[in-house]
């Protein structure tokens, strides 16, 4: 069964009242818009309408955009109804591969949901199908939201088991009868696909852009002494093409080429030998997907008094963008915050994609880094993430 971490979204969401406040906490949490609006993405506008329609909401600490959907289970046999098309409003057609799905609105249970979709997406009666009152399973899905770029996104799904017995047995399609602003899809098309097909947690977005997120459950653990040797696991492979510097107080990207190696045995034995010298960790953790070593963080419980260090955080390069580096910056955060450490420090390596992603986790640059740690690693982006909050 996939786990949902509801627990940790205990920061209550936040509330606009107006589209400006909505631009402003863009700004705030370093989330860049330039593009959106763009090459099928969507604006400012269109996020602030789903906002007050209810079918998202934004936390902050990290910034996340929260969304809950219902996703139709409608099997026969070893067939599952899929659709497989969006007709648009430019007469466009973008190919998709999911079951029915809808997005709850504020205060809706999943049940309602699916008796919206069976409405609006099916143009099903209630009475012609039969919808299961309570989900038979549910994960929660972090990636890379295609309508707004940059802003991280959390998707819970509740898949919902419905009994269709009208449901023609070849290809369909329906109109979508419920029209808003910012929601292009104008007609479904449906089809019955193997229930193979099915890839939780994603779905074909175009022919030119296929991106499938895979349903994972990491479990996080203190590494132990013998799994030391096991860290070429741990594929850290990476072509970095921007870095960030430091340029009076502000962050300032510039053009970079490097191409990071995957991390071989020496590389591992040199690096564990002089990060226990000079970063002194107390604490190492392994992610582990099954008996698979996806990543792996270590922590220093007092760089200074109240102040914690992640000394180390490296993910493997197919589990990124997955949740596995999430998992492990709230469990260093969490076991940090035990051991009385009002704030958490970190030293990142200046890549745009490292220090974006500590900005989504609620690190900001401090003005006054760590001086040994400053001396150690003058070119890093040194960065705090205070532990007061319970996120």
């Amino acid at each position: 069964m996939p786990i949902c971490w509801h627990n940790e979204w205990r920061i209550e969401m936040h509330n606009f009242t107006s589209l400006a406040e909505l631009h402003q906490w863009l700004h705030t949490h370093h989330i860049d818009i330039t593009t959106w609006g763009c090459n099928g993405t969507k604006t400012v506008e269109h996020l602030w309408v789903e906002l007050q329609r209810g079918e998202s909401e934004l936390f902050d600490n990290p910034p996340r955009r929260v969304v809950r959907v219902a996703e139709l289970w409608i099997r026969r046999d070893d067939q599952l109804l899929f659709e497989v098309a969006q007709t648009l409003d430019d007469r466009s057609v973008r190919s998709a591969l999911r079951p029915p799905s809808e997005k709850l609105l504020r205060g809706e249970s999943p049940l309602q949901a699916t008796l919206r979709c069976l409405h609006e997406e099916l143009e099903m009666a209630p009475s012609s199908a039969l919808a299961f009152p309570e989900p038979i399973a549910c994960w929660v899905c972090e990636m890379d939201s295609r309508s707004y770029p940059g802003l991280p996104a959390y998707y819970t799904f509740y898949r919902m088991p419905v009994e269709a017995p009208l449901l023609g047995s070849g290809p369909f399609t329906t109109a979508e009868s419920s029209h808003h602003p910012g929601e292009p899809v104008r007609r479904h098309h449906w089809a019955w696909r193997p229930v193979s097909d099915y890839r939780p947690c994603g779905h074909v977005t175009s022919s030119s852009d296929l991106r499938r997120d895979y349903m994972i459950t990491i479990n996080i653990r203190p590494l132990p002494n013998a799994d030391f040797a096991r860290l070429t696991e741990i594929d850290l492979s990476e072509h970095i093409t921007q870095v960030y510097r430091m340029v009076d107080g502000q962050l300032e990207a510039e053009v970079h080429d490097w191409h990071r190696p995957r991390g071989d045995e020496a590389f591992w034995r040199e690096h564990i030998a002089e990060w226990r010298q000079t970063l002194k960790p107390d604490l190492w953790l392994g992610a582990y997907d099954g008996e698979r070593l996806a990543g792996l963080a270590s922590l220093r419980y007092e760089l200074a008094p109240g102040l914690a260090q992640l000394t180390t955080l490296h993910v493997s390069q197919p589990y990124r963008r997955r949740g596995v580096a999430r998992q492990l910056v709230q469990t260093v955060a969490d076991l940090a915050r035990q051991h009385g450490a009002q704030a958490l420090y970190v030293s990142a390596i200046p890549s745009q994609s490292a220090v974006n992603f500590y900005l989504s986790q609620g690190f900001r640059p401090t003005s006054e880094p760590n001086p040994a740690m400053f001396a150690l690693e003058p070119e890093d982006i040194h960065m705090m993430r205070t532990l007061t909050d319970t996120a």
